[in-house]
C-alpha cells in the first residue's frame, strides 16, 4: 500500500497577510455562529476545530469550535441526555442547553469527513443567574483527524490530508508556468498558511493532465500521481499565456521516497 495523501480542494489566486481583526472578519465570511445575549451580539467564527469522542461517554461525540480569542462553542451529540450545546467566552461562565430544549441539526458525514451543523435560534442559559443567549448560524464540523487552524482565504486554497490524519494546507501565494516541450506546460502553485509553505506542480498537454506533484518544503516530503491515475483534478480553459485554472476534489497522491520510488510496504 502507498502512503497516500488526498487533496480535497484547491483553487488558486494571490494571498496577502492580514492582522488579527481582519483575519477574524475574513473567517466570519465563510463560517460563523451569532451569539445574542441581552447586552450584546457577538460573532463566533472558528479558528480551530476538533471532533472527538466524549471522554466520559464514548458513545457521544463532541464537535468543538474555538475562535482566535479562545472562546469556545461545543456541540455534543449522543448519549442519554440527547444533544447539548455549550458556548463560553474565555475566562467567563458558560451558557448551556440540553435535550429536547436544545434544537441543533447535525448533518451526515460528507465525502471529506466533515459534518454540517445548523443552529437556528438555539436558546442557552447561564446557570448562575439564568441569563439567556441565543445561537444562530451554520458551522462545518471537523473530521476526527488532527485539525490545522482554519484558513482565511476565499476559494483560493489547497488542503491535503495525509493517511495519519495530519494536514498540509495553504492559501495560494503565487503561480508560474513554463513550457517543457512544444505541447507540454509545467505549472507550479505556491501556497502558505502564514507559517508553513507547500507547492503543487502540474504537467499537462493542453487539456490532458499528465502528472501532479505536491511538495512539503519543511520536510522534503513528495506526493505524486501520473495519468491515468490522477482522477479528481480538473483543468479549466487556457488564459492568454496558456495557463489553466485548477480545481481539485478527492485527488489521491502517493508518497515518494527521496530517490524517486513510490513508498510502499
Amino acid at each position: 500500500m502507498f502512503d497516500a495523501i488526498g487533496a480535497v480542494s484547491a483553487i488558486f489566486d494571490p494571498f496577502a497577510f492580514e492582522p488579527t481583526i481582519a483575519r477574524e472578519a475574513q473567517r466570519c465570511k465563510f463560517e460563523r455562529a451569532e451569539v445574542a445575549t441581552p447586552a450584546v451580539t457577538r460573532q463566533h467564527c472558528p479558528f480551530q476545530k476538533f471532533t472527538a469522542a466524549d471522554p466520559l461517554d464514548p458513545t457521544a461525540t463532541i464537535f468543538g469550535f474555538v475562535n482566535e480569542r479562545q472562546d469556545s462553542l461545543l456541540v455534543r451529540d449522543g448519549g442519554p441526555a440527547g444533544p447539548e450545546v455549550r458556548w463560553q467566552r474565555a475566562g467567563e461562565e458558560a451558557y448551556t442547553c440540553a435535550g429536547a430544549g436544545c434544537p441543533v441539526t447535525i448533518g451526515g458525514v460528507t465525502p471529506e469527513g466533515t459534518r454540517p451543523i445548523v443552529l437556528a435560534g438555539t436558546a442557552l442559559l447561564r446557570a448562575s443567574d439564568g441569563e439567556p443567549a441565543t445561537l444562530s448560524g451554520a458551522l462545518v464540523a471537523a473530521d476526527t483527524g488532527a485539525q490545522p487552524p482554519v484558513l482565511i482565504c476565499d476559494a483560493d486554497r489547497l488542503v491535503a490530508r495525509r493517511d495519519d490524519g495530519s494536514y498540509l494546507q495553504g492559501c495560494a501565494a503565487g503561480a508560474s508556468a513554463s513550457p517543457l516541450y512544444p505541447d507540454r506546460l509545467y505549472q507550479e502553485v505556491a501556497a502558505s498558511d502564514g507559517v508553513n509553505a507547500l507547492s503543487l506542480s502540474i504537467i499537462h498537454a493542453g487539456a490532458q493532465l499528465l502528472s501532479v506533484t505536491l511538495q512539503d518544503p519543511q520536510t522534503g516530503e513528495l506526493f505524486h500521481c501520473a495519468a491515468p491515475g490522477c482522477t479528481g483534478l480538473t483543468l479549466g480553459a487556457p488564459d492568454s499565456t496558456g495557463r489553466r485554472a485548477v480545481a481539485i476534489s478527492g485527488l489521491v497522491l502517493s508518497g515518494v521516497l527521496p530517490g524517486g520510488c513510490q513508498r510502499s510496504w
